[in-house]
């Protein structure tokens, strides 16, 4: 069951959303030594990162990905990567690993990604994610082939190369079974309709609401954030 949290608008809800990461880095921190973080790309989380990057953390032990990713270069102004590296990474000395790699396509990646991040240790400290009015996730996109293994929690998958919107670049995300292997879930949202969305999912096929699937998990608590 998620976890519902309503604000008054997107400054507070980044700041909350900021303030609550951090204290699980600084958990996995404090048990560990080190700690992982999981972002999306985005406007409402490029805020949450901003904040998140000016907390006093040992950030030099936190390693940070991302659960999706356009296929462009991080000089595009469509890459998540360029984003967290304006963000969260411009005050932050953290560990970054991008899903990109110059691969002709996302289907040439996956090997050499699922490698990259193999060796990261999981489960997550957090993993944030945001959600589209389509009821999207990662890049987890309704109707579309990448469904079959990315929302399978048992296929043991790390990433999946995914379509996306026609109009745009082909993607790669993480997988459901990926992501949910994490001690903190967030999911970030803002304006009527996604709440819509959210709520319709419930009791949706994910197939058409891929974000129902999150409705779903046992074994993860997911926190929803959510602004008008």
């Amino acid at each position: 069951m998620a976890e519902f949290h309503e604000f008054a608008d997107p400054a507070e809800l980044a700041d909350f959303a900021a303030d609550k990461v951090a204290s699980d880095l600084g958990r996995g921190l404090s048990e560990r030594g080190a700690a992982s973080l999981v972002v999306p790309g985005g406007r409402t989380p490029a805020a949450v990162l901003g904040k998140l990057g000016k907390k006093p953390l040992d950030w030099a032990n936190i390693t940070v990905t991302l659960c999706d990713e356009r296929w462009v270069p991080e000089q595009s102004p469509h890459s998540n990567a360029g984003m967290v590296r304006s963000t969260l990474l411009a005050a932050a000395d953290a560990k970054f690993v991008p899903l990109y790699n110059f691969a002709t396509s996302p289907e040439e990646a996956v090997a050499d990604i699922e490698q990259r991040l193999e060796s990261l240790p999981r489960p997550w400290d957090a993993v944030v994610l945001g959600m589209g009015d389509d009821g999207h996730f990662a890049s987890l996109f309704p109707g579309e082939s990448a469904l079959a293994v990315g929302l399978d929690l048992g296929a043991q998958r790390i990433c999946v190369a995914a379509t996306g919107p026609v109009e745009g670049p082909r993607r790669l995300s993480l997988t459901l079974s990926c992501l949910a292997e994490t001690r903190h879930l967030y999911l970030l949202a803002t304006g009527r309709n996604k709440r819509a969305v959210w709520e319709a999912a419930a009791s949706a096929d994910p197939r058409v609401l891929p974000i129902a699937a999150l409705h779903a998990l046992a074994k993860v608590s997911l926190q929803f954030l959510w602004c008008p």
